[in-house]
C-alpha cells in the first residue's frame, strides 16, 4: 500500500530504520511512543473503541456483496452542507477585471459561450476508466490512483450552467473541441461572457496515462488548454477562465 518503500513490499522507510536508530540509541523510545500516541488519540477521541461504534458496513472491492454492504445512503440528509463545503476548500477565485470584476456573473448577461472539453459531460459516462485513469474527454472531477470512488452522479459546468441560464433566459452556446481554435475564437465573438474551462491530471503512479506515471510531466494545462484561452481572449475581452486542477498551472502565457 502507498507507504511502503515499493509497492507492496511490506516495509516502509520509517520501520526498520526506526527500529535501529532506536536500538542504537540515535532516537529515543519515547519519541516513537509519542508517535504513536498521536495516530491513536483520534481513534480513542472517537470512541471508535467502544463497542456502540458502528461496524464498517461497505466493501470497496466487494460493491455488491449484501453480506458486508448495507448501501446506507448518505446524500439526503446532508449532501448540502457536503457541497458548500467542498466548494469552499476548492474554489480559488481571481477577480482583477479593471472596472468592476466579471464575476459573479448576474444573470443579465445575454449570450454565453462555454469553451473546453473540461465544460462538458464526458462522452462514455463518469466511470469510464478503472480507478480513474484516464482523461479523455469531459469535467476532471477526482484524480486517478487507489483512493478514487465511482461517481454516481457527475453534474457538468456545461448543464449546470444551462440550468441557471434557462431561469434568466440567457442564451448558451458551447464548443467542447479543445484544438478546433478557429472556431472557438469566432463563437467568442459577441458573447457577453466567454468562460474557458482547462484541466490538468494525475494520480497514483501505478497509473500511466499520456506519458505521465502518476505524477505530471510538466504544470502545463492539458489538451491545448493555454492556446484555447488565448485563442478565446483574441475576441472577447471579456473571459473568465476556470481551471480544474490537481495542482498549480504555469498561467504566464495567458494570465495578462
Amino acid at each position: 500500500m502507498p507507504g511502503d518503500v515499493t509497492f507492496n513490499s511490506g516495509d516502509s522507510y520509517f520501520g526498520g530504520n526506526l527500529t535501529a536508530y532506536v536500538n542504537n540509541g540515535t532516537i529515543p523510545e519515547s519519541r516513537v511512543d509519542d508517535m504513536a500516541t498521536r495516530i491513536l488519540a483520534g481513534w480513542y477521541l472517537l470512541k471508535q473503541d467502544s463497542p456502540s461504534f458502528p461496524p464498517t458496513n461497505f466493501d470497496a472491492f466487494k460493491p455488491d456483496s449484501e453480506e458486508t454492504n448495507e448501501h446506507i445512503d448518505v446524500q439526503d440528509d446532508h449532501a448540502d452542507i457536503v457541497r458548500k463545503i467542498g466548494a469552499a476548500s476548492t474554489v480559488l477565485l481571481k477577480n482583477n477585471k479593471d472596472g468592476g470584476g466579471g464575476l459573479p456573473l448576474t444573470g443579465k448577461e445575454r449570450r454565453i459561450f462555454l469553451a473546453g472539453s473540461d465544460a462538458g459531460p464526458p462522452s462514455i459516462g463518469p466511470n469510464r476508466f478503472a480507478d480513474q485513469g484516464g482523461l479523455e474527454d469531459g469535467i476532471l472531477a477526482m484524480g486517478w490512483g487507489s483512493g478514487t470512488a465511482n461517481f454516481i452522479y457527475l453534474i457538468s459546468p456545461y448543464e449546470a450552467i444551462q440550468q441557471r441560464a434557462r431561469k434568466h433566459r440567457t442564451t448558451v452556446c458551447w464548443s467542447f473541441d479543445d484544438f478546433d481554435l478557429p472556431r472557438a475564437g469566432n463563437m467568442a465573438i459577441k458573447q457577453s461572457a466567454a468562460l474557458v474551462f482547462i484541466a490538468s491530471d494525475s494520480g497514483e503512479q501505478y497509473i500511466t496515462y499520456d506519458g505521465n506515471e502518476g505524477d505530471r510531466k510538466n504544470l502545463t494545462a492539458w489538451h491545448n488548454g493555454d492556446d484555447l484561452v488565448l485563442a478565446v481572449a483574441a475576441q472577447n475581452n471579456n473571459n473568465i477562465v476556470v481551471v480544474n486542477s490537481v495542482g498549480p498551472l504555469i498561467i504566464e502565457p495567458w494570465i495578462g
